[in-house]
């Protein structure tokens, strides 16, 4: 017979900067769950994706800091914000999406945070020229973009462009400059570092 102790408590998730709302112990397996409202990454603070191109439930819980998730337990929004993939290790893979996880049980904190984090950058302009980064036709590479920004790569897909032209060069997977000036720019990308 499973014996519950549910203590509710309201604080907020240094590593996650989410809602831990309430927290159970199954005395059976002495997993610890905690139920999670509206968790975002550490460091952009964007929600997880949850349609189209879903996270994965335990990658979720990974880059929240915990163990794994209880299965089944992801609940999707019914409204949009961008949003980011992490894949089932908590790396974040892709972004930006719609739709996002609005609650989620993960299992038993972790000890160690996870050391991760993503950054949203909008407009992101080289460091050097100050120039805007190229999105059509003579696409930068997204990495680079992120490498000449600082950070180790980029979340795959996540560079969106504007529908009008400024002169901006192009990047390669370094960070290098190898062509311009171009016309369509990078107005929105998400970078990462860590892990």
């Amino acid at each position: 017979m499973k014996s519950i102790i549910l203590a509710s408590t309201f604080l907020i998730a240094v590593s996650a900067q989410a809602m831990e709302t309430e927290k159970s112990v199954d005395s059976t397996t002495g997993d610890t769950s905690t139920l999670i409202n509206r968790p975002t990454h550490f460091g952009s603070h964007r929600p997880f994706s949850a349609y189209l191109n879903p996270s994965s439930e335990n990658g979720v819980c990974k880059a929240l800091g915990h163990e794994k998730a209880a299965a089944g337990s992801l609940r999707s929004s019914d409204s949009k914000a961008n949003s980011i993939k992490v894949d089932a290790n908590g790396s974040v893979v892709g972004g930006p999406y719609d739709y996002f996880v609005n609650q989620i049980v993960c299992l038993n904190k972790a000890s160690a945070l996870p050391n991760e984090k993503s950054v949203q950058i909008i407009n992101p302009t080289h460091p050097d020229s100050g120039l805007g980064y190229s999105a059509y036709l003579h696409p930068s590479s997204e990495d680079g973009i992120c490498v000449a920004s600082g950070y180790q790569r980029a979340a795959t897909g996540s560079l969106r462009s504007a529908d009008s032209r400024a002169n901006t060069i192009q990047v390669d997977s370094n960070g290098s400059v190898i062509g311009g000036p171009y016309d369509y720019y990078a107005t929105l990308i998400i970078c990462v570092t860590g892990r």
